[in-house]
């Protein structure tokens, strides 16, 4: 699970470039910012599953 977390910070810190090569009519900084508040949610699950020694599946 900690690597799986790793990743999503990794993917985090890179999100304004991420969003930036999508390719959606909506600016990059509301793209930016939904994909962030997806992160978010990815890595507040990863974290409490972690914390009870589970893991978690996405898809």
């Amino acid at each position: 699970m900690a690597e799986f977390i790793e990743e999503i910070l990794l993917l985090r810190r890179n999100v304004e470039s991420i969003a930036a090569r999508m390719d959606s009519p909506r600016p990059v900084a509301q793209r930016a910012d939904a994909l962030a508040a997806r992160l978010d949610t990815i890595l507040d699950a990863a974290r409490r599953a972690s914390g009870i020694g589970g893991g978690m599946q996405v898809w």
